[in-house]
C-alpha cells in the first residue's frame, strides 16, 4: 500500500509537470534574499556580529517573509487550479504588516520552545507550519488567530508532516551535489507537497 506521503509527493510532481520552468524561477526568487546575505558574509563585506550584520538580517527577513507567503500562494493556486502566475510570488507584499507579524511571533515562540528543551520548539514549528496557507484561505483572521488555526488543523498531523519533510532530505542532498541548482527544483516540489498535505487536513 502506497504511503500518504508518497501520494503527496507524486501528486505534487504531477501538478508541476508542465510548470517546472516557472516553478524554478519562483524557487530561485525565494532563495535570493538569503543567498545574497550569505554571499556578502562569505566575502567579508560585513563583520559577523556587527550592527551591519543585524541590519542585513532584518532587511533579508523583511523580503523573505512575504516571499515565503507568495510561494505558498503560488503553489496553492497551482495545486487547486492547475495554473499559477509567477507574479504570485510578490502577492505576499500586499499583506506585509500581517505576514511580518505572523512571522516574528511564530519565530519568537519557536525560539522560546527551543530554549526550553528543543523538542517543544520543533513541535511548535510543525504546529505553526500551515500558518501561511491559513492566511490565504482565511485572510479575516488576525495574527494570533492565524497561528491558532494552524495549530488546530495540525493537531494529530505533526508527525505526518515530519515524515513528509524527512522524505525530501535525500533529494535536497542530491540537489546540493548538483551544484546547488538542484535545490531550486526541490523547493517547489516540497512546497507543492505541503500544499497537497494542507488540502487533505484542513
Amino acid at each position: 500500500m502506497t504511503s500518504p506521503n508518497l501520494i503527496h509527493m507524486r501528486t505534487a510532481r504531477e501538478k508541476l509537470k508542465n510548470n517546472w520552468s516557472t516553478a524554478f524561477l519562483v524557487g530561485l526568487t525565494v532563495m535570493i534574499p538569503q543567498t545574497i546575505s550569505e554571499i556578502l558574509k562569505a566575502i567579508g563585506s560585513i563583520e559577523a556580529g556587527g550592527m551591519e550584520d543585524i541590519s542585513l538580517g532584518l532587511i533579508s527577513t523583511l523580503v523573505a517573509a512575504p516571499l515565503a507567503l507568495g510561494f505558498s500562494i503560488y503553489t496553492l493556486n497551482l495545486f487547486r487550479n492547475g495554473s499559477a502566475d509567477y507574479n504570485n510570488i510578490f502577492d505576499g507584499f500586499k499583506s506585509l504588516g500581517k505576514i511580518l507579524g505572523v512571522y516574528f511571533l511564530m519565530i519568537a515562540l519557536i525560539i522560546l520552545g527551543m530554549i526550553l528543551l528543543i523538542i517543544p520548539g520543533i513541535i511548535l514549528a510543525f504546529g505553526f507550519s500551515m500558518a501561511y496557507y491559513v492566511m490565504i484561505d482565511k485572510p479575516e483572521l488576525g495574527i494570533v488567530d492565524t497561528l491558532k488555526e494552524s495549530w488546530k488543523i495540525m493537531k494529530g498531523n505533526k508527525t505526518k508532516l515530519l515524515g513528509l519533510s524527512l522524505r525530501f532530505i535525500p533529494w535536497a542532498i542530491l540537489g546540493i551535489l548538483c551544484l546547488v541548482v538542484g535545490v531550486i527544483f526541490v523547493l517547489p516540489w516540497m512546497q507543492m507537497s505541503y500544499a497537497s498535505f494542507y488540502e487533505e487536513i484542513k
